[in-house]
C-alpha cells in the first residue's frame, strides 16, 4: 500500500539523494515527536499546554511538508506506481523496499502492542501511570502515524539504498 503523485506535467521530480534522505527521515521522526508533544502536554488552559500543542502541530506540519517534497520523486514512483508502469529492475527494487518496510513496520507494531499490554497492566496495578491511548484524539494520532509509516518506509529504504540516477546527456 503506497501512493504516487503524478503532477499535471507528468514529469517525475528529480531530487538529490541527500534531500530525499533528509525528507524521509524528517517525516519518520517529526510526526511521532509532534504527536507525543500534543498528547503529553498538560491539560488545556495553561500556557504550557498551548505551547505544547503549537509545537506538536508544527512538527506534524513539518512531517507533512517532508512527505510533500518526495511525493512526486523517482523513489516514490518506484514505491507507489502502478505495477504495469515499472520495469523489472524497478519491480525488484519495490519488492526489496516493501520487504524492508514490512519487517520494520512489523517490529514497530509488535513493540507498540507489547508496550500497550505492559502499560495497561502497570496502570491497572497502580504501580505507575504510563500513557495509553485514551479517546478518539489519541487513537486518531496513532492511526495517522501508522498510515504515515506505511507510506514512507519503502521510500525511505529506496532513498538510502538507491544510487543517484546517471546525469542525462544534453545533446
Amino acid at each position: 500500500m503506497s501512493f504516487f503523485y503524478r503532477g499535471r506535467s507528468g514529469r517525475i521530480a528529480e531530487r538529490s539523494p541527500a534531500m530525499l534522505r533528509l525528507a524521509t527521515t524528517t517525516a519518520l521522526a517529526a510526526y511521532p515527536a509532534g504527536a507525543l508533544l500534543m498528547v503529553l502536554s498538560p491539560e488545556s488552559g495553561s500556557p504550557a499546554a498551548v505551547w505544547g500543542d503549537i509545537a506538536g502541530l508544527a512538527l506534524i506540519v513539518v512531517a507533512l511538508l517532508a512527505v510533500a517534497t518526495f511525493a512526486a520523486s523517482r523513489q516514490q514512483r518506484i514505491a507507489g506506481e502502478e505495477q504495469g508502469r515499472l520495469d523489472e529492475f524497478e519491480l525488484a527494487l519495490r519488492l526489496r523496499a516493501r520487504g524492508f518496510a514490512y519487517n520494520v513496520f512489523t517490529a514497530l507494531v509488535l513493540i507498540g502492542v507489547v508496550y500497550l499490554g505492559i502499560a495497561s497492566d502497570v496502570n491497572a496495578s497502580g504501580r505507575a501511570d504510563l500513557w495509553v491511548p485514551q479517546g478518539y484524539d489519541h487513537w486518531n494520532g496513532v492511526f495517522w502515524g501508522v498510515l504515515l509509516y506505511a507510506f514512507v518506509l519503502p521510500t525511505a529504504w529506496l532513498s538510502w539504498t538507491l544510487p543517484a540516477p546517471p546525469p542525462a546527456d544534453e545533446a
